[in-house]
């Protein structure tokens, strides 16, 4: 979701959704299915599925651009998460983050460590670190990395991991540094400082 003017984005698994204080809320069916939207410092991003790839675009104020797409198997929702440098997609198929750096240009497909079965969301922090909320067997974990810029390919060096009692669907962190998960089955909003 991310909010843009008077509007709001919102990516639902049958197409784009947009809230206006103004109009009546309409839905954008040709952008594909499966959308996930994310904003930073006025430019929005979305990835959206359409047969077997994955395609995520950027909208500014002037012009909307495809940035990159891979190809996709399993039928469920991409997680993007975008900040000054990079933009973060999880690709469910492979088990990896889809890192792509907007200076560059560049498409860095990074595995999650080898415990790791699924990856379900991401966010990145106000330092430029990345949350991922990922499940190894029965459990659940909250992981922070550094992503590293190393030649021209990006990779993640882990900071410091939490466990999690139950599955969780949504990570964020708040202006002064909480991290905030939001469980699925309690209902109940799990938050972490900045260490973890």
């Amino acid at each position: 979701m991310a909010h843009y003017g008077d509007e709001i984005l919102t990516g639902t698994l049958n197409g784009l959704k947009v809230f206006s204080r103004v109009s009546r809320q309409f839905r954008l069916e040709e952008a594909g299915k499966n959308i996930v939207v994310a904003k930073y410092d006025g430019d929005i991003f979305i990835a959206h599925m359409r047969k077997e790839l994955v395609t995520v675009l950027q909208y500014s104020n002037t012009a909307t651009d495809q940035l990159f797409s891979f190809p996709r198997e399993e039928n469920f929702s991409n997680f993007l998460s975008a900040h000054t440098v990079y933009l973060s997609v999880i690709n469910w198929d492979k088990k990896q983050l889809e890192i792509y750096n907007r200076k560059t240009g560049i498409l860095t497909a990074v595995k999650l460590s080898a415990e790791t079965d699924r990856a379900y969301n991401n966010c990145f922090a106000s330092d430029g670190g990345l949350f991922v909320v990922s499940q190894y067997a029965t459990n659940y974990q909250l992981t922070k990395y550094t992503i590293e810029n190393k030649s021209t390919k990006a990779s993640l060096t882990k900071q410091w991991s939490v466990d999690v009692d139950e599955f969780v669907h949504a990570v964020g962190e708040s202006e002064n540094g909480l991290i905030f998960l939001c469980g699925k089955e309690s209902k109940k909003i799990h938050v972490y400082d900045s260490t973890g």
